[in-house]
């Protein structure tokens, strides 16, 4: 029996193995690559971290190629200790890891674990393990370079393992499954999806305490509730190194604090609840879970044989550009802009519904349940109701934005209850079979007739951008009937994917083919659909050659030109790219932008004020000191002979009441760096600043003293001092930053001072007379003892897994 599971269970990863192979076939063969924006831009981002560890040993912790300076926590950060990276590693050193297709991989292999252990038949886990990794959402986000994401929604399904084998009473396994996997899940360093992987498992331990409560066995359910807490636990301790650094830079992010502009602190901590909608999945948009095209596909969709694309193709456009302007034109959903419809599948759709007439007991209400509530929160601001009562009370929801990521959890728990269903209908008898069957069919079937008949009359054919898009000159009355049309093909081709899968199941019942003829034709039928759908989204025709992926980093000449300069410490502003949506630059400069969710929060103020606003005075005082701009031939460069440099002496300050009397100067054109410093009250009181202005600011020359860098690392930099015959204040050109566990300490001759902050974003501190050397360093604790707590975390997690596996190894049937 164990030999023959073995076999069955070498033979489906085998299968999935090959479907990836043939999928990927011209990366994995043909050494092309996925272009993965995201990828590629944190590579331009990350470049000068990677560099750090190879010159010096260590992790930087801080970066001054973006925005002027922020902590590395959430760009790239390696926790040695943490030995969850290690099995991660071994996870992609056995798999594919070219452009992250072992991601795909381990997905399949994660969640054919879980359909087996509900006691799926192999054939038919490996089906829905096809169907889950090649479903849009992760093809989608793989494309675009999500691969944080991806890698962290793998862990969803082998996590509802382990946690499904506590709740049956396999406490040690199930323990050690659901640590580890919540330890790898958290590891994967996308909280958001962390967040909402809670979903299933919550609804499952209800559920679970619901029958246990009806069965009148509720110790025993708190018992395994007690074990899944220690899982956590175990899981999270190797992680807390992370978490703890991720949180305390939190604080002072926009993701986790707020504007210091912004009065109510209090009420406010926490994102904007409109910019935390952005990206709400529309209620009409549902429909392209099981009609890919009701929304008129997105950015990555092959318009050919639309009228529009023949249009635009007669006014000269080339295929790709007519391709592109189309998926801009024809998409009507609530969202910005998408690359294509978030298709779960018609064939994994109809098995759902099979479903929800055969699964009883938890495992049926857990999965409904993530379903609904995933729905209700990716609607976003169309469930404002729902989701602003989460967005004040529940915790950390507040934190996060694109509420559609929380799909996520869904396309998981449809195909779980989907191919449960199929398994559950198979074992029955013929007759309750077919008349399941047949109502499924009559639903499913149904509503895609529906839709093709009156899809544009349910959704409409209206798009947010169509009044400008009218005002620009474009054919609407094409465009609409290129809308209905795409709608009414796509809904013909899912009911004919209804009705084939139907049809399969229908033979197979009555017995005119057999178990494996059924699973080699609903695999066909369920691969096939998701992948003349994903063709579009990541094709033979989107791949790149090594070097046309890497040509973006490349150094243009004004970038060649920059580089030349050796001085170790100043900034550049790219204005070809702008202040948020750079992150090229970052990798050959230290820059005024950049491309970030989660920068500082008084730098988004910064930005969305003197920095937009182009005030010299503040490009100054953060030592802009060259321009890109756009040149005849191309990108060229701008010396700004103004920059400040890396610190001066101002001979002057005001104090305001707060930051909002700091960023009214810094607005103004009267303001100069070069000789003001601006103080907040919260820095300074009005006491100590009557004696800054008696002792620090008396009018006498100061041209004599400097400060110049003697050393420069990012998260160390010693200064030399001359000239100071007496107490001055010296203000930085660099970002202030001081999150708890996380401040950034300076030296004076080897004795400790204070930093303050200066001008709303700059460090600045008194230094004593007769300074020689100053020493600025970051060395936050939330990382030193947060690697000490990993270590320990990660050697109780490795000994219960250890025990696990050594019991399981003793009780050979109960693990079979």
């Amino acid at each position: 029996m164990q030999n023959s599971t073995l076999r069955n269970t070498i033979a489906a990863i085998a299968v999935l193995f090959v479907a990836t192979f043939i999928y990927f076939y011209p990366v994995i063969f043909e050494g092309q690559v996925i272009p993965q924006d995201d990828i590629s831009m944190g590579l331009a981002k990350g470049k000068s971290i990677v560099e750090h560890r190879a010159e010096h040993g260590e992790e930087p912790l801080w970066t001054d190629r973006m925005f002027s300076g922020m902590p590395t926590f959430q760009i790239s950060t390696l926790y040695p200790n943490n030995w969850l990276s290690y099995v991660q590693k071994a996870v992609s050193f056995t798999m594919v890891r070219q452009s992250g297709i072992y991601i795909i991989l381990s997905m399949m292999i994660g969640f054919f674990a879980l359909l087996r252990t509900e006691r799926v038949r192999p054939a038919l886990a490996v089906i829905g393990a096809l169907a889950l990794g090649f479903s849009a959402f992760f093809i989608i986000s793989l494309a675009a370079g999500h691969n944080a994401k991806i890698r962290t929604a793998v862990y969803i399904a082998p996590l509802l393992m382990g946690v499904l084998l506590t709740l049956r009473g396999r406490h040690l396994m199930g323990l050690a499954m659901t640590a580890l996997f919540t330890g790898l899940c958290v590891h994967a360093n996308h909280f958001q999806v962390t967040y909402y992987t809670a979903i299933p498992i919550v609804a499952l331990v209800i559920s679970f305490g619901v029958a246990a409560w009806r069965a009148g066995e509720i110790t025993e359910w708190l018992k395994r509730c007690a074990i899944l807490l220690v899982a956590a636990g175990l899981g999270i301790g190797p992680n807390i190194g992370n978490l703890w650094s991720s949180a305390s830079y939190t604080q002072a992010s926009m993701r986790g604090g707020h504007s210091a502009l912004v009065e109510n602190t209090e009420e406010s901590a926490g994102l904007d609840f409109d910019y935390a909608m952005s990206w709400s999945y529309g209620i009409g948009e549902t429909w392209n879970l099981f009609i890919a095209d009701a929304m008129g596909g997105g950015g990555k969709q092959n318009y050919e044989g639309t009228e529009l694309y023949e249009l635009l193709r007669q006014n000269g456009q080339g295929s790709a550009q007519a391709n592109a302007v189309a998926g801009q034109v024809m998409y009507h959903g609530e969202q910005s802009m998408v690359n294509g419809g978030y298709y779960m599948g018609a064939a994994v759709i109809f098995l759902f519904v099979i479903g929800l007439f055969v699964v009883r007991g938890p495992v049926l209400w857990a999965g409904v349940a993530t379903v609904v509530i995933a729905l209700l929160m990716a609607w976003g601001r169309h469930m404002s109701g729902f989701n602003s009562i989460l967005f004040e009370y529940l915790p950390l929801f507040n934190k996060f934005r694109v509420p559609s990521m929380a799909l996520v959890v869904a396309f998981v728990a449809v195909p779980w209850i989907g191919f449960l269903g199929l398994e559950k209908l198979l074992g029955m008898s013929k007759e309750d079979a077919t008349k399941v069957l047949m109502r499924a069919t009559i639903i499913v079937a149904g509503l895609a007739g529906l839709f093709w008949l009156v899809g544009p009359s349910l959704v409409g054919t209206d798009g947010l951008q169509d009044a400008r898009l009218a005002q620009s000159g474009f054919p609407m009355d094409i465009i609409e009937a290129d809308r209905i049309a795409l709608m009414r093909a796509s809904a013909g081709r899912s009911l004919m994917v209804v009705l084939a899968t139907a049809g399969a199941i229908f033979l197979h019942l009555t017995g005119r083919i057999k178990t494996l003829a059924f699973a080699a034709i609903a695999g066909v039928i369920v691969v096939g659909d998701l992948w003349a759908f994903d063709y579009d989204q990541l094709g033979e025709e989107d791949y790149l050659t090594p070097r046309e992926q890497t040509a973006r980093m490349q150094p243009t000449d004004a970038d060649k030109r920059i580089m030349k300069d050796v001085d170790p410490h100043f900034r550049v502003f790219n204005t070809q790219a702008g202040l948020t949506s750079d992150s090229y630059t970052a990798a050959h400069h230290e820059s005024i932008g950049g491309y970030h969710g989660a920068k500082l929060a008084r730098y988004q103020d910064l930005i969305e004020g003197p920095l937009s606003a182009g005030k010299i005075s503040v490009f100054n005082m953060l030592n802009t000191k060259y321009f890109i701009v756009k040149g005849q031939t191309g990108p060229t460069t701008q010396v700004n002979f103004e920059s400040l440099g890396h610190a001066w002496f101002p001979s002057t300050m005001r104090l305001v009441p707060d930051a909002k009397g700091a960023m009214a100067i810094l607005n103004s054109d009267e303001f100069d760096s070069s000789t003001e410093v601006i103080f907040e009250a919260d820095m300074i009181d009005e006491s100590a600043a009557n004696d800054y202005m008696k002792t620090l600011f008396r009018g006498d020359s100061i041209e004599t003293a400097s400060v110049s860098i003697l050393n420069y690392k990012s998260n160390r930099i010693a200064y030399e001092v001359s000239g100071v015959d007496r107490d001055r204040l010296v203000v930085f050109s660099d970002i202030y930053y001081a999150a708890p566990g996380q401040e950034w300490t300076l030296t004076a001759d080897g004795e400790e001072i204070e930093i303050l902050r200066a001008n709303y974003i700059l460090r600045s501190a008194v230094i004593p007379a007769g300074t020689e050397k100053l020493v600025m360093s970051f060395e936050p604790k939330t990382y030193i003892m947060g690697e000490r707590l990993n270590l320990g975390f990660s050697i109780l997690l490795f000994l219960a897994l250890g025990l696990a596996f050594w019991r399981e190894l003793r009780s050979p049937k109960e693990a079979a």
